[in-house]
């Protein structure tokens, strides 16, 4: 264990900015730090443990330290009197934050820039990143540093339910959101590293708020507890649905698409209850994959849910979506929802970049399109299939 991590392993969250400091000011040609948390919505940087919320942010879009969210490289800084060192504070893909690090020096070719500075601040970013990542398990104080507003209650239900937003390992890389951030209810996705590969579903409960929510985590509640007793897709399916109706007496139901995209065998398997179809992006054509939608989970009566297969291979995208992607509105405009052709359109655009990127612009081109007031949950699961 390094020093940094023994430190923050003793101190209430709120004092991890002064260990950081304390610790990393010990690095050759290192003066200060200060360290910015990611808010949940992906689009501020918040000063760590700052009184003022949104009147302190930054920008990711528009600012230096947010294109240090993008790199895996330090992203370096020329500064009055030195240069300012920013690194990505991540769990796996996802972003937390960002750690930076004041230098003495006249730019960043200086000599004080040793590798093993660079080094020793490149191990503080990632044991920072997964110290503030999982210090939700033992304290709020990190997942209200993240808020740039108050949430409401679904939305918490839903945010305490979801998983690492983005994730990668041998032959897939996968990130997913939902929009919006703060009041979202029904939507829901999930992600998890199995054996051959990810295990990814979308999901979107009837109606909105509290209701949708316990809906959505009571079917992926039993679609968790069945893949973690090592049942196949069509038996999770079955026990989500079995769980609504008992609890709901078929009148309240949950839409989703539960897939396992296999990278040992090269296959994506999946089954549709009532959900938009999976998109395959192979190619630079993007089309929807076959397969007659079943019933959703809940609805009247049991269902006995049939798996559906595809070969995939490296440099294929599979994209998982709620209905709120394609069928957002514009506020105020007659002319229709942002349509299927718009949502081929940005997968289609976005084919260059990292899932995580592509959730990111593709989520918040429907954001823009309803003018950031939209009437439903938008959602996009995007995973990459890749060599081995």
């Amino acid at each position: 264990m390094t020093e940094l991590l023994r430190r923050l392993d003793q101190v209430h969250p709120r004092d991890m900015s002064v260990v950081v400091r304390d610790v990393l000011t010990t690095l050759p040609g290192v003066v200060a730090t200060r360290l910015h948390l990611l808010d949940q919505e992906g689009r501020l940087l918040l000063p760590y443990a700052a009184g003022s919320r949104e009147a302190d942010a930054l920008d990711v879009a528009s600012t230096v330290l947010g294109s240090a969210l993008a790199s895996a490289e330090p992203v370096l800084e020329a500064i009055a009197g030195g240069v300012e060192v920013h690194l990505a504070l991540r769990v796996r893909d996802e972003a937390v934050g960002v750690l930076s690090a004041v230098c003495h020096g006249e730019s960043p070719d200086d000599a004080l820039f040793a590798p093993s500075t660079l080094a020793d601040l490149r191990e503080a970013a990632l044991e920072l990143g997964y110290v503030l990542a999982g210090s939700g398990a033992w304290s709020d104080y990190v997942s209200i540093g993240r808020r740039a507003r108050p949430m409401t209650l679904p939305a918490e239900l839903q945010w305490s339910n979801l998983p690492l937003q983005a994730l990668s390992g041998r032959g897939f890389a996968a990130a997913g959101k939902i929009l919006p951030t703060y009041e979202v209810g029904g939507d829901l996705f999930d992600m998890s590293w199995g054996p051959r590969g990810p295990w990814l579903s979308v999901a979107d409960a009837l109606g909105h708020g509290l209701r949708s929510s316990l809906l959505a985590h009571a079917a992926f509640g039993t679609v968790r507890h069945a893949r973690r007793c090592g049942r196949d897709l069509a038996a999770q399916a079955s026990g989500a649905d079995r769980t609504l109706l008992e609890q709901w007496d078929g009148l309240n139901f949950v839409t989703a698409v539960l897939a396992e995209l296999d990278v040992e065998a090269g296959v994506l398997r999946w089954v549709n209850a009532g959900h938009p179809p999976p998109l395959l992006l192979r190619d630079g054509v993007v089309e929807m994959l076959a397969g007659e939608p079943q019933r959703p989970f809940g609805l009247l009566d049991e269902t006995d849910y049939v798996t559906h297969e595809l070969t995939v291979r490296p440099g294929d995208r599979i994209v998982l979506v709620s209905d709120g992607m394609s069928e957002a509105h514009r506020k105020g405009d007659v002319s229709g929802p942002f349509g299927r052709e718009r949502l081929q359109g940005a997968v289609l655009a976005a084919s260059t970049l990292s899932p995580a990127a592509a959730v990111r612009g593709a989520v918040r081109m429907v954001d823009d399109w309803t003018s950031s007031e939209p009437r439903d949950d938008a959602t996009m699961l995007v995973a990459d299939v890749l060599e081995r």
